[in-house]
């Protein structure tokens, strides 16, 4: 078993489920058994099972809950009250909560890697299930730490947009679901003349593409906060990328620190405030070179709250735009593929063909 028998002095066995919250220690339980259970050996193997275990993601979401039954609670109750945990005033059990979630994420992929075949297929097409949960695992990775590390790491060294080294794990991920990296890019290119009107296939290309040209934005902007230069070729990578004057870069620290710290409700709020929405309006109607003298401009204290809304009101409208893949989005999601997930062979797939 990968769960502990015995959860202070209740056997598992015997254990009632409760339908009651659980409160802060059997939540910091479940989530110390969780990280324990998938960073061991026998988790690992298990998972590399594809004929017992199809899909490692539904098995390792199946794991984490069965740790609720030994504690007592019930497995909805109990993920309902994680949700429910405020990052704000419950510290000590929202960083837990982020290892919980960052390691489940690393299982995951680790055990995306440790199923890859050792014979790549290079003529056959890939299945629609497997496009699928490539998208989704391509997105789980751009969420890891050590995704962001490496695009940091490239900026320093090499002083230009990440965006090859993103392609160049989106492939690796090809072959890791076994299919070699530039025919599975080629498969891929197919995908609006094999699944023409299969609205969930564009969701998750959409989705796919906007997490990588996000991630991409975001160690952009992590480099230049951290005093880096604006690297070369920004320009035309997705939405605009505007440089941080070195005036602003501590308030866009300290802004930053302020929302990791925000629930989603108080983020809401904050940028549904009357007053902060016409700053907010007043600032979009600038033309954009006159925006970074608007904001140094600014009272110290307000250039926090200025630069908060302007991050906040940037995630709101990438959530919006995520979750809005309807009709309108198909077209543009198509032509985007029609233009070729990948180059030739020989070729360099540029980022908007990748992402």
């Amino acid at each position: 078993s990968f769960l502990v028998s015995d959860v202070g002095g209740v056997s598992a066995a015997m254990a009632k489920v409760s339908k009651k919250k659980p409160g802060h220690q059997a939540m910091m339980d479940f989530l110390t058994i969780g990280i324990d259970m998938m960073t061991s050996e026998a988790t690992r193997e298990l998972l590399k099972d594809k004929e017992k275990i199809p899909h490692s993601g539904a098995k390792l979401i199946e794991l984490q809950r069965e740790a609720w039954g030994p504690l007592g609670y019930d497995a909805e109750i109990g993920c309902q009250a994680l949700n429910e945990v405020d990052p704000k005033g419950q510290k000590e059990l929202a960083a837990k909560k982020e290892e919980f979630m960052v390691t489940s994420m690393r299982a995951y992929i680790r055990a995306i890697h440790d199923r890859r075949p050792a014979k790549l297929e290079r003529s056959k097409n890939i299945p629609r299930g497997v496009i699928l949960e490539f998208f989704e695992a391509c997105d789980t990775r751009m969420s890891l730490p050590e995704t962001m590390e490496a695009l940091l790491l490239h900026l320093v060294e090499k002083k230009s947009v990440p965006n090859q080294v993103i392609i160049g794990m989106q492939r690796e991920m090809l072959e890791d679901f076994g299919w070699e990296a530039d025919h599975g890019c080629q498969m891929l290119g197919r995908i609006p003349e094999d699944y023409p009107n299969d609205k969930q296939m564009v969701q998750y290309f959409q989705k796919w593409q906007q997490v990588a040209q996000q991630t991409c934005m975001k160690a952009i902007q992590q480099h230049q906060a951290n005093g880096g230069e604006m690297p070369e070729g920004v320009q035309g990578q997705g939405p605009q990328i505007q440089k941080v004057d070195p005036e602003l870069i501590p308030f866009v620290k300290k802004a930053k620190s302020e929302i990791e710290n925000m629930t989603d409700k108080e983020r809401q709020e904050f940028i549904n405030d009357e007053q902060m929405k016409k700053k907010l309006q007043v600032f979009m109607n600038l033309p954009p070179e006159s925006r970074m003298s608007y904001t140094k401009k600014l009272p110290d204290d307000q250039k926090v709250e200025f630069v908060k809304a302007q991050m906040i009101f940037q995630e709101v409208m990438i959530k919006h735009i995520q979750e809005q893949h309807g009709q309108e989005a198909v077209p543009n999601a198509m032509q985007a593929a029609k233009g070729g997930y990948a180059a030739t062979p020989s070729g360099a797939p540029q980022q908007q063909d990748m992402m």
